[in-house]
């Protein structure tokens, strides 16, 4: 299955109710991900706001949650008609390697130096569990 940058998924969240994300770019097997910040109906309007965004990106591990769907939790929600790079693609930014050893690359995969890498996060894959928490997190954090 390929997933296009700028599809839009939906997930069940441990609130009972759906959260949107968008994919902004593509790993070697994995998907960038953007998570919307609105919860149960859809809103088209909030697709081109970044300030929308409930928390950093996330590397969605894509194959486990949507094409063999084991958690059952993540869906494509929209395909989108051509691909999408948000604008800010080339600050957003992950270390990759060890402590001491590591390399920044920003979502498009350009390296990027360690003065613009300092204090990003690192490139993990994240499954259902991580995201559903890091978003429990952040939606307690907004109220």
């Amino acid at each position: 299955m390929d997933i296009l940058t700028g599809t839009l998924l939906r997930f069940k969240t441990l609130e009972n109710d759906y959260g949107y994300a968008r994919v902004i770019g593509k790993a070697p097997a994995d998907h960038f991900i953007e998570i919307f910040d609105f919860f149960g109906e859809f809103e088209p309007a909030a697709l081109s706001d970044k300030d929308r965004r409930l928390m950093y990106p996330q590397l969605l591990d894509t194959h486990t949650e949507i094409e063999t769907s084991i958690n059952g939790n993540w869906e494509i929600f929209m395909a989108p008609e051509e691909e999408f790079v948000p604008e800010d693609a080339e600050n957003i930014i992950f270390s990759i390697g060890v402590d001491g050893d590591e390399k920044y690359q920003n979502i498009l995969g350009i390296e990027v130096s360690a003065e613009l890498g300092e204090g990003c996060p690192k490139m993990l894959i994240k499954q259902d569990a991580h995201i559903q928490r890091a978003v429990n997190v952040m939606r307690k954090k907004r109220l």
